[in-house]
């Protein structure tokens, strides 16, 4: 082992540091820079993909957005070669009514469709109709941008439906999931 002091020679290029970086002398102290479009990598061991950004999530009822709107709504994510890691919330203004499933929709990467690979998402939810336990949970849908949103009620999992919602209702979710982009 080499100290700072003792070191001569091209063993003190080897074992001095720079020490506003911990890093050996002589090593690039630069970020690292991924491309601006993906170049995938064969090589399973190499990082070949990082990405932050914000996204608008939104929240539907089936396959409709109507008579939803927001106060506040915020969505950002990190991705790290295949995992992207998210946040968001929802602040509602004017809530639906019906009995269509809830749906958050428009994550920024495609969740990953592999046999027995499934992610489930704890969700907290405020201000909800009198009559649901504000334990929620999701779960992603493959192929798809899209989480599907449960309650758990009376010792049941249903489905989150408009009707749970009133219209100052707020929605935070945080998790991780797979994809293939």
């Amino acid at each position: 082992a080499f100290s700072d002091a003792a070191a001569t020679g091209s063993a003190a290029f080897a074992a001095r540091r720079d020490h506003k970086h911990g890093m050996p002398s002589g090593v690039a102290t630069s970020p690292v820079v991924f491309p601006a479009t993906f170049v995938s990598s064969s090589d399973v061991n190499t990082l070949d993909d990082y990405e932050e950004g914000t996204f608008t999530p939104e929240l539907r009822f089936g396959a409709s957005q109507a008579g939803i709107t927001y106060s506040a709504r915020n969505g950002r994510y990190t991705k790290i070669g295949n995992r992207v890691l998210f946040s968001l919330s929802f602040t509602l203004s004017a809530a639906p009514t019906g009995t269509d499933t809830a749906i958050v929709g428009a994550l920024p990467f495609i969740h990953v469709n592999v046999a027995g690979v499934n992610t489930a998402y704890v969700v907290l939810g405020y201000n909800f109709a009198s009559t649901v336990v504000t334990q929620l949970s999701g779960l992603n849908q493959v192929n798809t941008t899209d989480i599907v949103l449960a309650r758990f009620s009376a010792g049941n999992t249903t489905a989150l439906v408009a009707n749970d919602l009133t219209n100052t209702s707020e929605i935070i979710m945080q998790g991780q999931y797979e994809t293939t982009t």
